[in-house]
């Protein structure tokens, strides 16, 4: 028995000095998409448009900049010393990947589809019409039509 309450305590001895784990990175929070998360002025990386077969059929770029405030989205052009060009109310919805509509004034659904973050990268996969097709699931294949964005934070 005292065998055992020896082997025991050198035991416990040995673990009560171990490191506390590290945390936990909590995906939710870190990769979380919410309108207030989007807000700024963000540089325009890259904007892509795909034709068949997930190949790039276009480079845009006609936008110097985005920014987003009040849960409008403002498209800025160079042409326009980059200011807005174009105004369009949005929505993000709580799926993932997160679910992006761009919205006419009257509520109705002009642009849809899925926005992420990877790092600091804002990353946006959308269509322009017709809005009944379906969204993408993921970002690796993106259909035909469909513009890919790519943004990085300025402020």
């Amino acid at each position: 028995m005292r065998r055992l309450a020896l082997c025991l305590a050198a035991l416990l001895g040995a673990t009560a000095f171990a490191p506390a784990p590290l945390p936990r990175r909590d995906r939710e929070t870190s990769d979380a998409v919410s309108l207030a998360r989007m807000e700024g002025v963000w540089e325009m990386v890259s904007m892509w448009r795909y034709g068949r077969d997930g190949q790039v059929a276009s480079h845009v770029t006609a936008w110097k900049s985005v920014t987003v405030r009040e849960g409008r989205w403002n498209y800025c052009r160079e042409a326009n010393g980059g200011g807005p060009s174009s105004t369009w109310p949005l929505t993000v919805g709580p799926e993932r990947p997160a679910r992006l509509d761009f919205h006419w004034s009257d509520k109705r659904v002009a642009m849809a589809g899925v926005v992420r973050f990877r790092g600091h990268v804002l990353e946006i996969l959308y269509q322009t019409s017709p809005v009944e097709k379906s969204r993408p699931l993921d970002f690796d294949q993106p259909p035909e039509g469909f513009y890919l964005v790519r943004l990085k934070k300025v402020n």
